[in-house]
């Protein structure tokens, strides 16, 4: 049953935020597990999933799909920006915030609780298209709304950035390896260790970044509420659209339906927007998709 594959996840988030009530983790320890998801765990995790899976070359669409949807979601983003009548930085952040999806932690491991490296591997081929429009266009947008300076370099220097951390060169990787036919067991074994603790490390992880900050939690929760309709419905067009089935049809769907990144936090912070914004949508948003998400898996 669905609930016996993701109850595991609220423990472990509950757990994860007792001991950080209780002082034996501390916020500030959130850049040690970011820093072991990204450049540990998480590539170990991707690579293995996609050297043993059974990946055709139709799959490659996926992509495709993630950057049609992330745009599709930039575009609602922006017209309801001005429907709500938002100004100056709190209308940045709430634009940057609406497509920034958050696919390398929590639809990672919600996939793989729940359908193992199959589901896996189909959400890191949808998170590769959605993370080239993030730390592309979407950044640009929040250059362009916030500081209004650096621009095309501020792009490539991201870009850049991005292309050097092992989480994107996983994914060729592991393909590469599915393609070539690889069976090395010590290899697999040495990816299975490393990526043992994804799941419990991206549940400490949002744990941490639970906390809920003072001020307004109004537009928070109408952006909440206007990010699950309007995901759900690109998501659900998407899949009519391309006749989507099947474990493409979960990861398009899932993915879709991500909270707000963390990243749109990061983002908020260098290009001097609204960062109390969006740290209150984190704060509920991170939590609720937990809900939201299992509840969707269970009926898709």
């Amino acid at each position: 049953m669905i609930i016996e594959k993701v109850a595991p996840l609220f423990v472990m988030f509950l757990a994860a935020y007792l001991l950080k009530q209780g002082g034996v983790l501390k916020k500030e320890h959130n850049d040690v597990v970011g820093k072991l998801i990204v450049w540990l765990v998480a590539p170990a995790v991707i690579t293995k999933s996609l050297a043993q899976a059974t990946v055709t070359p139709n799959l490659l669409y996926l992509p495709i799909i993630a950057v049609l949807g992330v745009l599709s979601l930039l575009a609602i983003g922006y017209a309801l920006s001005y429907l709500l009548n938002l100004k100056g930085k709190t209308r940045g952040s709430f634009i940057i915030a609406f497509p920034t999806l958050e696919g390398g932690t929590v639809g990672y491991a919600m996939m793989f609780a729940v359908f193992g490296e199959l589901g896996l591997s189909r959400i890191v081929l949808w998170d590769f298209g959605n993370a080239l429009i993030e730390f592309s266009l979407i950044y640009f947008v929040a250059v362009l709304l916030g500081k209004g300076t650096g621009g095309r370099a501020a792009v490539g220097q991201s870009l850049i950035q991005m292309f050097k951390t092992p989480l994107v060169w996983a994914i060729p990787v592991g393909l590469l390896l599915n393609f070539t036919d690889v069976h090395n067991q010590m290899l697999y074994g040495i990816l299975d260790v490393a990526g043992g603790g994804l799941v419990f490390l991206v549940m400490t992880m949002l744990a941490l970044e639970f906390e809920p900050k003072s001020g307004s939690f109004k537009l928070p929760a109408i952006t909440l509420a206007l990010q699950t309709v309007s995901s759900l419905a690109v998501a659900f067009t998407l899949v009519w659209l391309f006749g989507l089935t099947g474990m493409e049809r979960a990861a398009v769907i899932i993915g879709t339906c991500l909270p707000t990144s963390i990243m749109g936090l990061v983002f908020a912070k260098e290009n001097d927007l609204d960062t109390e914004f969006v740290s209150n949508l984190l704060a509920l948003g991170l939590p609720y998709s937990l809900v939201f998400l299992s509840a969707l898996i269970y009926f898709i």
